[in-house]
């Protein structure tokens, strides 16, 4: 379930989906290649500030570089809900139908500043983003 304020979707975490619903969703993701590139966006550094603020997660390594370092990251990193709703963003857009579920297995943090590329795949309804050449997230989409 989403909420969408001014825009911004707000992915709900948690689902009833089991655990090998969600393994064998993001497999498929890996398996097909991707095809079609759906968006494209440099991740900025006020996305880890903006968005905590937005969703009241206050975790630490999306805030500043030295409290980012303090938890193990080099830098801070985007929220993955954040990327989750950019990615339901972009593929509502493209495909003008409205995204009702999703399954993904978060595989790489993406770091404030970095350019993310959204990949469709060959396998309906599935994709990847990409940081750089290295998967950050695999995933698929159900719509309505």
């Amino acid at each position: 379930m989403q909420r969408c304020i001014h825009g911004v979707h707000l992915p709900k975490r948690g689902s009833n989906q089991t655990r090998a619903t969600r393994q064998a969703c993001a497999r498929v993701a890996v398996v097909a290649p991707a095809s079609d590139v759906v968006g494209e966006w440099v991740v900025t550094a006020e996305a880890g500030p903006r968005y905590t603020a937005l969703s009241g997660d206050w975790n630490p390594i999306h805030l500043w570089p030295w409290s980012a370092r303090l938890m193990g990251m080099h830098t801070p990193i985007t929220h993955g809900m954040e990327t989750m709703a950019r990615v339901c963003t972009a593929f509502e857009q493209s495909d003008n139908r409205r995204v009702t579920s999703l399954a993904c297995r978060f595989k790489r943090a993406v770091p404030l500043g970095a350019s993310v590329t959204l990949m469709a795949c060959e396998v309906p309804t599935s994709f990847v983003v990409l940081c750089g050449d290295r998967v950050a997230v695999e995933d698929v989409l159900g719509y309505a």
